[in-house]
C-alpha cells in the first residue's frame, strides 16, 4: 500500500453481462477485440462513450 487512498477493482472473469453493456459502448466490434487479445494481438485506438446502468427489473435485468 503506497498511500491512504482506497482503490476497488472488480475482476470479473464471466463476461456475460459487462459484454452485453460494453457492446453498446465500445467503438469497436467487442467479439472481436476479445479473439485477438487472447492471440496476442491487443486492439489499440478504441473509445468507449457514454455510460451503462443496470437495474433489477421484477422479471430480469434492465439495461439502458
Amino acid at each position: 500500500i503506497l498511500s491512504d487512498k482506497i482503490y476497488v477493482v472488480e475482476l470479473n472473469s464471466r463476461i456475460t453481462t459487462p459484454y452485453i453493456a460494453l457492446r453498446k459502448l465500445i467503438d469497436i466490434n467487442l467479439g472481436k477485440a476479445i479473439i485477438a487479445a487472447v492471440n496476442g494481438k491487443i486492439p489499440r485506438g478504441w473509445s468507449i462513450n457514454g455510460v451503462a446502468e443496470f437495474k433489477k427489473g421484477k422479471n430480469s435485468m434492465k439495461i439502458s
